[in-house]
């Protein structure tokens, strides 16, 4: 059965240089492109959160706020 879990802002998915470890496989990357969106989403006034199911995959949730037009 899997579990879901929620992680928000204080997960070290956002964190500069920060992998998930994987036991026996290789993991590519330097560990910037999430800290790098969560950066450029905040500048924007919005927010990331993942939803992830164990063995099943993680779901990013990007929220920006609506821009009202002149």
């Amino acid at each position: 059965k899997a579990h879901k879990y929620k992680i928000r802002y204080g997960c070290r998915l956002f964190e500069k240089f920060y992998r998930v470890k994987h036991p026996g496989q290789e993991i590519r990357g330097t560990g910037l492109g999430l800290p790098i969106a969560k950066n450029l989403i905040e500048l924007h006034g919005g927010t990331i959160s993942v939803v992830s199911t164990i063995g099943h995959g993680s779901e990013f949730i990007v929220t920006l706020p609506k821009r009202v037009h002149e």
